[in-house]
């Protein structure tokens, strides 16, 4: 198709299925999200997971930067801690963890690492948490 058409027919299918930036059921029940994209039958093409990811990641690292001031003075592995964590809990859930992240501040990793396994995240989500804190207390990756 040449450039102008596929122009105007993108046009097009957008005005047909309008843009939807959150998941609902279209008319036949299937659960559908974007333009008209088909969740229940087509899914996500093998490269749409990385961009979903680096673009969640372009979402939560300035967000972190801008809520916790020492989060740059971090060595990368307690950054992957914190980024992970905001990226499952959410960066409201994460900023609720004012013991952890007030250790973090002092690099008390021991107690930083505690303050994680003694949350209701780690009881949700052990291998994930038990990971983290391993890493958060010894500065090593191990996930």
């Amino acid at each position: 198709m040449e450039p102008e058409a596929l122009k105007c027919l993108k046009e097009i299918i957008t005005r047909h299925e309008g843009n939807k930036l959150f998941p609902y059921f279209d008319t036949t029940g299937h659960t559908t999200i974007g333009i008209g994209r088909n969740l229940t039958t087509r899914g996500l093409y093998p490269d749409e997971p990385g961009v979903l990811l680096d673009n969640d990641l372009g979402y939560f690292i300035p967000r972190l930067k801008d809520s916790l001031p020492f989060f740059n003075t971090l060595d990368y592995v307690r950054q992957i801690v914190l980024v992970d964590m905001c990226f499952n809990l959410g960066l409201k859930g994460l900023l609720g963890f004012k013991k952890m992240l007030e250790a973090v501040k002092r690099k008390d990793w021991i107690c930083a690492a505690k303050e994680i396994l003694q949350s209701r995240a780690a009881y949700q989500a052990p291998n994930r948490y038990h990971s983290l804190a391993n890493m958060m207390k010894t500065g090593e990756i191990n996930a």
